[in-house]
């Protein structure tokens, strides 16, 4: 495999050219537009070097390679990212489900002491794992007066 030092040389001779070049009528060669490409006496810029085809294939088959080998590793660190989302996710679930259940099992009486309604048990596991905002407002207790 070539080394990419031949691509950039020849990025760096061809970022001088122009962007666009306009066809003859449609159909014959393209005539390319250049402001200034050191061929006259009023530019500052060194002339262009103009390459020929061999010189362009061999330096995109030589950049090809890492191309290539960028998107494969955009693509598998994507992958990546998704499987560690789609995992902590799981996680996160499970651990709802868990304290859902536990919370569940208990009386509603022993709710009420702990703050909430039978109907908030979701809200409550959602909020304590992360998968919701805090909504509840977290205020110490006061001690019961005596009976």
């Amino acid at each position: 495999m070539r080394d990419s030092t031949e691509f950039d040389e020849f990025r760096e001779t061809r970022s001088r050219a122009p962007a666009q070049a306009a066809t003859h009528a449609g159909s014959g060669p393209a005539f390319v537009a250049v402001p200034c490409a050191g061929n006259d006496a009023t530019c500052d810029e060194a002339p262009i070097e103009w390459t020929n085809h061999h010189e362009l294939c061999e330096a995109a088959r030589a950049y090809r390679g890492v191309v290539i080998a960028a998107f494969v590793h955009d693509a598998i660190e994507a992958v990546r990212a998704t499987i560690r989302r789609a995992r902590s996710r799981h996680l996160r679930r499970r651990e709802m489900r868990g304290i859902y259940r536990a919370l569940h099992e208990l009386d509603d009486r022993t709710l009420r002491d702990l703050g909430f309604h039978r109907c908030e048990i979701l809200s409550v596991a959602a909020e304590a794992v992360g998968e919701a905002e805090w909504t509840r407002v977290r205020a110490p207790l006061a001690p019961r007066a005596p009976s």
